[in-house]
Protein backbone atom coordinates (compact mmCIF):
# COMPACT_ATOMS: atom_id res chain seq x y z
CA UNK A 1 0.00 0.00 0.00
CA UNK A 2 1.69 3.09 -1.01
CA UNK A 3 -0.07 6.32 0.56
CA UNK A 4 0.74 10.10 -1.26
CA UNK A 5 0.70 13.38 -0.14
CA UNK A 6 -0.49 14.25 3.07
CA UNK A 7 -1.28 10.11 4.62
CA UNK A 8 2.36 9.73 3.50
CA UNK A 9 3.57 12.48 5.97
CA UNK A 10 1.20 11.84 8.70
CA UNK A 11 1.89 7.78 8.44
CA UNK A 12 6.16 8.52 8.35
CA UNK A 13 5.28 10.95 11.45
CA UNK A 14 3.78 8.28 13.66
CA UNK A 15 6.40 5.58 12.49
CA UNK A 16 9.03 8.19 13.33
CA UNK A 17 7.43 9.00 16.85
CA UNK A 18 6.55 5.14 17.39
CA UNK A 19 9.87 3.95 17.08
CA UNK A 20 11.14 7.36 19.16
CA UNK A 21 9.26 6.58 22.13
CA UNK A 22 10.34 2.52 22.15
CA UNK A 23 13.75 3.91 22.21
CA UNK A 24 13.18 6.15 24.92
CA UNK A 25 11.36 3.08 26.80
CA UNK A 26 14.29 0.64 25.92
CA UNK A 27 16.65 2.59 27.40
CA UNK A 28 14.72 3.98 30.43
CA UNK A 29 14.76 -0.17 31.11
CA UNK A 30 18.26 -0.88 30.94
CA UNK A 31 19.24 1.94 32.96
CA UNK A 32 16.30 0.64 35.66
CA UNK A 33 17.84 -2.46 35.74
CA UNK A 34 21.34 -0.98 36.07
CA UNK A 35 20.40 1.09 38.73
CA UNK A 36 18.65 -2.13 40.41
CA UNK A 37 21.64 -3.91 40.69
CA UNK A 38 23.94 -1.50 41.94
CA UNK A 39 21.52 -0.38 44.18
CA UNK A 40 20.89 -4.02 45.66
CA UNK A 41 24.78 -4.97 45.89
CA UNK A 42 25.36 -1.53 47.93
CA UNK A 43 24.20 -3.08 51.18
CA UNK A 44 26.48 -5.45 52.85
CA UNK A 45 23.63 -6.68 54.95
CA UNK A 46 22.05 -8.46 52.16
CA UNK A 47 25.32 -11.13 52.52
CA UNK A 48 24.56 -11.85 55.84
CA UNK A 49 23.57 -15.57 56.05
CA UNK A 50 24.73 -16.52 53.19
CA UNK A 51 28.38 -18.28 52.02
CA UNK A 52 31.77 -16.25 50.25
CA UNK A 53 30.92 -17.51 46.92
CA UNK A 54 27.05 -16.71 46.58
CA UNK A 55 26.28 -13.92 44.47
CA UNK A 56 24.13 -10.93 44.76
CA UNK A 57 23.63 -9.06 41.63
CA UNK A 58 26.13 -11.14 40.13
CA UNK A 59 28.96 -10.94 42.58
CA UNK A 60 29.99 -12.41 45.81
CA UNK A 61 31.70 -10.66 48.71
CA UNK A 62 35.00 -11.30 48.55
CA UNK A 63 35.06 -9.40 45.37
CA UNK A 64 32.77 -6.76 46.02
CA UNK A 65 34.22 -3.28 45.64
CA UNK A 66 33.58 -2.24 49.19
CA UNK A 67 34.93 -5.24 50.49
CA UNK A 68 37.93 -5.15 48.59
CA UNK A 69 38.83 -1.62 49.72
CA UNK A 70 38.08 -1.74 53.23
CA UNK A 71 40.34 -4.79 53.53
CA UNK A 72 42.65 -2.91 51.37
CA UNK A 73 42.64 -0.19 53.70
CA UNK A 74 42.45 -2.14 57.46
CA UNK A 75 44.83 -4.89 56.44
CA UNK A 76 48.45 -4.10 55.83
CA UNK A 77 50.25 -7.48 55.94
CA UNK A 78 49.76 -8.80 52.63
CA UNK A 79 49.51 -12.54 53.25
CA UNK A 80 46.50 -11.92 55.80
CA UNK A 81 44.79 -9.39 53.07
CA UNK A 82 45.41 -12.33 50.56
CA UNK A 83 43.73 -15.01 52.97
CA UNK A 84 40.99 -12.68 53.67
CA UNK A 85 40.24 -11.32 50.15
CA UNK A 86 40.25 -15.19 49.04
CA UNK A 87 43.71 -15.19 46.77
CA UNK A 88 45.01 -18.15 49.07
CA UNK A 89 43.69 -21.60 48.90
CA UNK A 90 42.91 -24.42 50.09
CA UNK A 91 39.86 -22.71 52.40
CA UNK A 92 36.37 -23.08 53.43
CA UNK A 93 33.75 -20.80 51.18
CA UNK A 94 33.33 -18.02 54.02
CA UNK A 95 30.30 -17.75 56.20
CA UNK A 96 28.32 -14.34 56.53
CA UNK A 97 26.48 -13.07 59.70
CA UNK A 98 25.22 -9.35 61.10
CA UNK A 99 25.89 -9.21 64.77
CA UNK A 100 24.94 -5.27 65.40
CA UNK A 101 26.46 -2.36 63.08
CA UNK A 102 28.64 -5.01 61.25
CA UNK A 103 28.59 -7.65 58.95
CA UNK A 104 31.35 -10.06 59.54
CA UNK A 105 32.90 -12.63 57.28
CA UNK A 106 35.04 -15.31 58.43
CA UNK A 107 36.87 -17.65 57.22
CA UNK A 108 40.02 -20.03 57.64
CA UNK A 109 41.98 -22.82 56.34
CA UNK A 110 40.42 -26.13 54.84
CA UNK A 111 41.19 -28.66 57.79
CA UNK A 112 42.52 -25.85 59.46
CA UNK A 113 40.24 -24.04 61.10
CA UNK A 114 41.60 -24.14 64.44
CA UNK A 115 45.48 -22.93 63.75
CA UNK A 116 44.46 -20.61 60.41
CA UNK A 117 41.58 -17.90 60.72
CA UNK A 118 40.19 -14.88 59.78
CA UNK A 119 37.08 -12.63 60.07
CA UNK A 120 36.70 -9.22 58.97
CA UNK A 121 34.25 -7.11 60.95
CA UNK A 122 32.27 -4.06 58.07
CA UNK A 123 29.63 -2.06 58.52
CA UNK A 124 26.86 -2.16 55.82
CA UNK A 125 28.07 0.93 53.76
CA UNK A 126 31.95 -0.49 53.56
CA UNK A 127 32.91 2.97 55.96
CA UNK A 128 33.88 1.25 59.14
CA UNK A 129 36.33 -1.90 59.12
CA UNK A 130 38.50 -3.68 61.60
CA UNK A 131 40.20 -7.69 60.23
CA UNK A 132 41.13 -10.69 62.11
CA UNK A 133 43.87 -12.59 61.26
CA UNK A 134 45.51 -15.47 63.00
CA UNK A 135 48.19 -17.75 62.02
CA UNK A 136 49.24 -20.35 64.80
CA UNK A 137 52.64 -20.74 62.70
CA UNK A 138 53.06 -17.49 62.98
CA UNK A 139 52.28 -16.52 66.72
CA UNK A 140 50.49 -19.45 68.65
CA UNK A 141 49.59 -17.17 70.91
CA UNK A 142 47.95 -14.23 69.68
CA UNK A 143 45.40 -12.67 66.79
CA UNK A 144 46.43 -9.69 64.93
CA UNK A 145 43.51 -6.94 64.78
CA UNK A 146 44.28 -4.49 61.88
CA UNK A 147 42.47 -1.37 60.63
CA UNK A 148 42.30 1.61 58.24
CA UNK A 149 45.53 3.97 59.31
CA UNK A 150 47.92 1.39 60.62
CA UNK A 151 46.04 0.15 63.56
CA UNK A 152 47.11 -2.64 64.72
CA UNK A 153 46.38 -4.78 68.27
CA UNK A 154 46.98 -8.15 69.77
CA UNK A 155 44.47 -10.22 70.90
CA UNK A 156 43.85 -13.62 72.18
CA UNK A 157 44.16 -16.86 69.60
CA UNK A 158 41.03 -16.82 67.55
CA UNK A 159 39.07 -14.84 64.99
CA UNK A 160 35.25 -16.40 65.62
CA UNK A 161 32.28 -14.12 64.67
CA UNK A 162 31.23 -11.96 67.55
CA UNK A 163 33.72 -12.63 69.59
CA UNK A 164 35.73 -8.86 68.49
CA UNK A 165 38.67 -8.32 70.99
CA UNK A 166 39.88 -5.88 69.12
CA UNK A 167 38.58 -2.54 71.03
CA UNK A 168 39.50 -0.94 67.62
CA UNK A 169 36.27 1.82 66.59
CA UNK A 170 37.66 3.49 63.46
CA UNK A 171 36.38 5.17 60.20
CA UNK A 172 37.46 4.75 57.03
CA UNK A 173 40.50 6.86 55.64
CA UNK A 174 38.83 9.06 52.82
CA UNK A 175 40.17 8.66 49.44
CA UNK A 176 42.56 11.20 48.61
CA UNK A 177 41.68 13.27 45.51
CA UNK A 178 44.41 14.61 42.92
Amino acid sequence: MIFSGKKSLLFLFNMALLLSCAAILLANSDTSATESRRTQTDDLTLYAGKRGSDKIGGIDILHHPKFLDATRAAVADPVARAWIQGRKAPQNDPSISRIGDYVIVTGCETHGCGPHQWAVYITPDGSRVKACYFDEGRDPTHAVWSAPHGVVRLGPPHCEAGKDASGIELAMPRPQRS
